[in-house]
């Protein structure tokens, strides 16, 4: 039985119809965001199947919603994703830069290169660009200061929804990240940007977002009469719910007098109150719950001068829990049969913000409680692709800061390294030359991809750019404003150098597992059992 009649039911694919195969779904890819690379980038509109509308130019978004059957397609579409839970930005650059290295190698297979060579000269490139980064393009900052973290933080937003208010929300993000730095016990210091909370409020323009000092959550006490500022908190979280008891449909009760049947009742209604007051003989002065609070409970906090908010998200109590000291509670029964005595944990004061007609709770603690950036906008749509902008801009503060390492943006880095990788390919006497003069050809795809978008004479600008860093000028880079090349590390142009270095090992990686493939076999589904 010849091989070829082993996948009659199915689809088998060799040699260049499968490269061709592979190569139409990884370029179908990269053509649906290369329009929204960069600053001049245009946006996408993308409607769900249930009607949901997102307008966006963020890559990861963008490729997450694509539902590609191609498996060559779903590498590029992973590779997005990865970077972005990785790193939080550079997820259309990686895609890219893997396509364009992917486009070149193909091509090199078809005019006759030994696939192994092409994937050895990629390998090689890679290692030697590596060196070049390490030695030449990265810039080490002992002290990252404000001004700097600005100037990172601008650079990352400007191809944002909000970069037409870059000052703002860059300096909202970088005190956001300055508030939950922390110094672990080895000195190391660190800074989780979960703990920054953003809120969405819809309604003024995105020049009111805010930036609050604490953890601060969308839900309001169960009464306006309770305080609005508890100083001193000591809280409690409680996955349950305070109102009145309900019995179950399946419950049967034998009540034998009219009296019988009234207690029960009465248990009903006094059970949660029961609770209430066993927490407030504990001390408990701030209660958050992720249920609701009956009008009995909320009259015994008011008398006690205690706040109760109510239908919190778990994961917010479950971060205020970690941060406070207290616990997630969902029960007050103790499966050792003793009396319940709960963990409680404290805070500097749990207040509530007011926000134009709209209120949230805000939780201050000197041992860090995080920080909130209240995001304003006029529709959801709006206020979705602001909060993705934040979060890019927070990942990369928080690389930066971290590795105190930075490279210069603009365009500058990739040509950098374009340049010097087709260069260096000249030294090589064996058939690898070639294969690395292409390397350094798809990461001269990206400055061309900014100049085309930015609807710039790019044959000009480009030929101005390349000539600049012939002569070594490796901060030079494109001033898309102007039309320019300009010293982009001068002007403040950076970016922080571990997104570039796993966008360029991410995009490297993902283009020799699609250049090692030589076949491709597409088996048919298994037909349904005959009844």
């Amino acid at each position: 039985m010849s091989v070829q009649e082993l996948f009659v039911d199915g689809e088998r694919l060799t040699g260049s119809s499968a490269r061709s195969k592979n190569l139409s779904a990884i370029m179908s890819i990269a053509n649906t965001v290369k329009s929204s690379y960069g600053p001049n980038g245009l946006d996408k509109m993308i409607i769900s199947k249930i009607g949901d509308v997102s307008i966006t130019n963020d890559g990861a978004t963008i490729l997450s919603s694509l539902q590609s059957t191609d498996s060559a397609g779903r590498i590029l579409i992973d590779l997005a994703v990865q970077q972005d839970e990785e790193v939080g930005d550079g997820t259309t650059s990686v895609v890219l830069l893997a396509a364009a290295l992917i486009e070149y190698g193909i091509g090199l297979i078809e005019d006759g290169v030994h696939p192994t060579i092409v994937v050895s000269g990629y390998k090689t490139a890679f290692k030697h660009s590596v060196g070049f980064i390490r030695n030449t393009l990265e810039k080490k900052m002992k002290h990252v200061g404000y001004a700097d973290l600005l100037k990172i933080c601008e650079s990352t937003i400007s191809s944002k929804v909000i970069r037409c208010s870059s000052g703002l929300f860059s300096k909202l993000m970088v005190d956001s990240v300055q508030a939950v730095k922390r110094v672990e016990l080895d000195k190391s210091i660190s800074y989780p940007i979960e703990e920054i909370n953003i809120l969405k409020k819809q309604g003024k323009s995105m020049d009111e977002s805010m930036f609050i000092a604490g953890y601060a959550i969308n839900c309001v006490p169960s009464s306006n009469l309770m305080p609005t500022r508890v100083n001193r908190a000591r809280i409690v979280c409680l996955d349950m719910d305070l109102q009145q008891m309900k019995m179950g449909l399946s419950v049967k009760i034998t009540a034998e007098t009219p009296d019988d049947l009234e207690k029960i009742r009465e248990k009903e209604i006094t059970n949660s109150h029961d609770k209430i007051r066993k927490l407030l003989k504990h001390g408990v002065n701030v209660i958050f719950t992720t249920k609701g609070i009956s009008d009995g409970c909320t009259k015994l906090l008011i008398e006690a001068g205690a706040l109760g908010i109510r239908r919190c998200k778990k994961e917010d109590l479950e971060r205020i829990a970690a941060t406070t000291g207290t616990k997630v509670y969902s029960s007050f029964e103790d499966v050792t049969g003793e009396e319940f005595v709960p963990v409680i944990g404290t805070a500097d004061s749990v207040h509530i913000e007011i926000l134009g007609e709209e209120r949230c709770t805000v939780i201050s603690t000197s041992k860090g409680a995080g920080a909130s950036i209240i995001l304003r906008g006029a529709n959801e749509q709006i206020l979705d692709e602001m909060e993705r902008s934040v979060h890019d801009g927070l990942c990369t503060l928080k690389r930066t800061l971290e590795s105190k390492s930075v490279v210069v943006g603009g365009g500058a880095f990739e040509t950098a390294l374009g340049v010097y990788i087709s260069n260096f390919g000249l030294s090589f006497g064996t058939n690898e030359q070639v294969v690395i003069q292409k390397f350094g050809d798809a990461l001269l795809r990206i400055p061309k991809t900014l100049l085309v978008n930015a609807a710039l004479d790019t044959n000009e600008v480009y030929a101005k750019l390349l000539s600049e860093h012939d002569k070594c000028n490796w901060d030079m880079g494109l001033d898309l404003e102007k039309g320019a090349v300009v010293d982009n590390f001068k002007k403040g142009v950076i970016e922080p150098l571990d997104t570039k270095l796993k966008a360029l090992r991410a995009a490297t990686e993902a283009a020799i597992s699609i250049l090692r493939i030589d076949e491709v076999i597409v088996l048919a589904e298994d037909e349904p059992p005959k009844k």
